[in-house]
Order: structure tokens, then sequence, then C-alpha cells
């Protein structure tokens, strides 16, 4: 059943889900639990993305940083990322 309440579908299809395929009667107590896990599924869902996508910009800068191709200026630019971000970031591999 939490395979169901996980998947990137509406809520009422999630619902409809569980009431055909488990027989879970949609009272009105379970379909607001219903919708509230259903939330909460979503908000998992994007926070593991905006953690990958920091995660992948980060590895872009230490890259960029590594290669000694890009200044500082270029870096911000392609990252979108602030000098004070950067900045911080060099120190945070020279402690590595």
């Amino acid at each position: 059943m939490l395979e169901e309440l996980l998947r990137k579908e509406e809520a009422s299809i999630k619902k409809k889900h569980l009431s055909e395929r488990y027989g879970l009667e949609m009272t009105t107590d379970i379909a607001e639990k219903t919708n509230v896990m259903c939330n909460l599924s979503e908000v998992v869902l994007e926070k593991g993305i905006e953690k990958g996508v920091e995660k992948g910009i980060d590895s872009t800068i230490e890259n960029m940083l590594t290669s000694g191709s890009f200044t500082d200026e270029q870096i911000c630019v392609a990252t979108g990322k602030t000098m004070d971000y950067i900045i911080e970031f060099k120190k945070g591999i020279k402690n590595k």
C-alpha cells in the first residue's frame, strides 16, 4: 500500500487505487489521512530532487575548480551560485 501512496499521481487516483486494490473503505477520516500522506510523499520527493540538484551543482563546481580552467566568476555564472558560496566551497575542498 505504501507504494501506492508514493506514486507520482494525484491523491484522488491514489485513494481510488487503495479502495479498489486493497479494499480500503474511504471514510472521511481515512481520506483525510491519505491526503496528508500523499502530500508528505510529494514533499519528500521534492526535497530529494532539490538535494540531488544541489549535489550535482556542487560536483560541477568541484570539477570546474579542480580543472583550473575557470575563474570564480565563470563558475558563478555557470552554476548560479554566489561568489561567497564559491569561496566557502573552496575552503571546504581544502579541508577535505
